[in-house]
């Protein structure tokens, strides 16, 4: 298959750059064939259309519910110009729509971005559209009657990248379905920032099997499933790109994402995972497991927490390790 090359100045992932992103994910014994990264969620969606697959603050999806809304979204973002080889930029915070807005990405056949620099797109990057909910970045021209564009928001956005608000624009008129893309594993999933030969960040196209390889090990690692209920602590820019995010989705388990409702403290974090009713506490690498954290979670056969099983933390890079379980991990 003929590929376009990407329109700006990212490099692509190289054999150098390979170890630091792979590198602690851990190993199987067991050889994965390339896939795409959104391929198993959809077949999940085929076979498990009335299984939670999203649970946030104010709303909760079910597999089937969450595919319409991506495939709706992902097929107007194609008429923008977003497809394989191809950049959008996901200005959605945490929430239920910002996995809608990634798988809708991805559904397309494009990779991608998030957290903009100053500039307004993070190493130059000029991307084909932006998909926000309004609330995230810019301003929204008033217009309600489909779907729309923002006016430019923070300085160096050129004014000509269309801006969708995926909470707004009426997307009722496209097809629910899968929408056809001449995607291969090899195609960007995402954008990453990794370490070059020289000790500074650059910024690379990451294949669609390199990420969805870090979570097919993770599974085999740590296995989830179609009962879990799984709660990412790590920033859910940071989950998205090293693939964490899919991971649930992936086995068709339930994603948690409770946004600002968590909070920042132990607290906040507590009452989701008792809220929620979550099984599987994942900690990001940002976020290690803090001391007033550890002993609330000493025991997880007490009475505090009846449906969590099992917590597990990323070390670097994504490194999973078990923490605490009533139940032995996986071999």
């Amino acid at each position: 298959m003929r590929t376009r090359a990407p329109r700006a100045p990212f490099g692509t992932l190289t054999e150098e750059d390979r170890p630091a992103f792979v590198r602690g994910t851990g190993s199987s014994g067991t050889a994965f064939p390339p896939t795409t990264l959104i391929g198993p969620v959809e077949a999940c969606a085929a076979r498990r259309p009335t299984a939670t697959a999203v649970i946030g603050a104010d709303r909760e999806l079910t597999y089937g519910e969450l595919a319409l809304r991506a495939n709706r979204l992902a097929r107007h973002l194609r008429t923008l110009g977003l497809g394989p080889d191809r950049v959008a930029l996901v200005s959605v915070a945490p929430s239920v729509e910002q996995v809608v807005a990634l798988l809708a990405v991805l559904k397309t056949g494009g990779a991608f971005l998030l957290e903009p620099g100053p500039d307004g797109v993070r190493g130059g990057q000029r991307p084909v559209c932006v998909v926000t909910n309004g609330a995230a970045d810019g301003v929204t021209n008033g217009s309600t009657d489909g779907p729309r564009r923002q006016e430019p928001g923070p300085p160096g956005w050129h004014g000509d990248v269309p801006r969708v608000d995926i909470e707004a624009c009426d997307l009722s008129g496209y097809h629910g379905t899968d929408p056809p893309r001449p995607l291969t594993p090899q195609h960007p999933a995402c954008v990453d920032r990794v370490a070059g030969p020289d000790g500074h960040p650059r910024h690379v196209l990451l294949p669609h099997a390199v990420v969805d390889r870090r979570v097919r090990r993770m599974q085999a690692a740590h296995e989830l499933t179609t009962d879990d209920r799984v709660l990412f602590t790590a920033p859910t820019a940071l989950s998205a790109v090293t693939g964490e995010l899919f991971w649930p989705l992936r086995v068709g388990a339930a994603l948690v994402v409770p946004g600002s409702e968590a909070g920042t403290g132990t607290a906040g974090l507590l009452r989701a995972i008792r809220h929620h009713r979550v099984t599987r506490l994942h900690l990001g690498s940002a976020d290690p497991l803090r001391p007033d954290l550890r002993a609330a979670l000493d025991d997880l056969d007490g009475p505090r927490f009846p449906t969590l099983r099992r917590v597990t933390a990323a070390g670097s890079h994504g490194r999973g390790a078990e923490v605490a379980g009533t139940t032995p991990p996986s071999a």
